[in-house]
């Protein structure tokens, strides 16, 4: 029997939830809504995205018409992706996993992020999927993926596999190894817009994924999650950690003055 799903996505701006019960999502919300309705008379800003998650989980469960003892499983991304979002959501995560008593699973950002484009694109097999997001400081984070035939995969029996492992990207080092055979997606891609601009010039086969779909989506990250469960492919709610690849900018400077 499958479980009952909490999908949680923290990695960018618009954190999101949803619950999700056999590969269908039953009732989503977004940080998004919460923050255009939580300005106060005053026309001040609502509370960040961060101090939503809980609130916007509540409201998802309710909406999804379930008991909290009925989730069976919490899927949550894990990296890359935002410091302060990455950190409340794992956290998060493997709170509710010890007071629901189920089970957790770790979804990583950039796979999530290549699976979306590969299920809307209906991409096939052999194709190479690139995904990238936005590190700061002038980087990239990214990965490369090629969709695969698997026995038990996320949309029937493709899958995304990694080629490389993600890791940190100057834009330009990034840009050169593209081909004209690759799919680029992510939200990355609008720091690099100008590069991929020039390298569609020169490889008017290279396929970039629409703007308003590039954001690793909390319907992906359900999927994955379920997919992962039924693999047997779990998480420690007491050892999972985000993957941050680096220091915070904060936690450097603290370092730097204790040097």
């Amino acid at each position: 029997m499958k479980p009952l799903n909490l999908a949680i996505e923290t990695s960018g701006r618009n954190h999101s939830v949803a619950v999700s019960a056999a590969g269908e999502i039953v009732a989503k919300q977004d940080a998004r809504w919460f923050l255009d309705n939580t300005s106060d008379i005053n026309g001040n800003q609502g509370p960040s995205s961060s101090s939503l998650l809980m609130p916007m989980i509540r409201s998802v469960v309710r909406d999804a018409d379930v008991e909290p003892r009925q989730i069976g499983l919490i899927s949550v991304t894990d990296g890359p992706g935002s410091f302060t979002g990455l950190r409340v959501g794992v956290v998060t995560a493997k709170t509710l996993a010890f007071s629901f008593g189920c089970a957790l699973v770790s979804v990583d950002t950039l796979r999530a992020c290549a699976v979306r484009a590969m299920i809307r694109n209906q991409i096939g097999a052999g194709r190479t999927i690139k995904a990238v997001i936005n590190a700061q400081r002038g980087q990239l984070f990214a990965a490369t993926f090629e969709v695969s035939a698997q026995s038990s995969a996320v949309e029937g029996s493709l899958d995304c596999v990694p080629v490389t492992a993600a890791q940190i990207y100057d834009p330009n080092q990034w840009a050169s190894e593209l081909s004209g055979e690759d799919f680029v997606t992510g939200p990355g891609l609008k720091m690099a817009a100008g590069l991929i601009k020039d390298a569609v010039v020169k490889m008017p086969t290279l396929e970039v994924e629409q703007e308003a779909f590039r954001e690793c989506d909390v319907e992906t990250v359900a999927a994955i999650g379920e997919q992962k469960f039924h693999n047997g492919e779990l998480a420690s709610a007491w050892d999972l950690k985000p993957v941050y690849f680096r220091p915070s900018a904060a936690e450097e400077v603290r370092v730097a003055k204790g040097s």
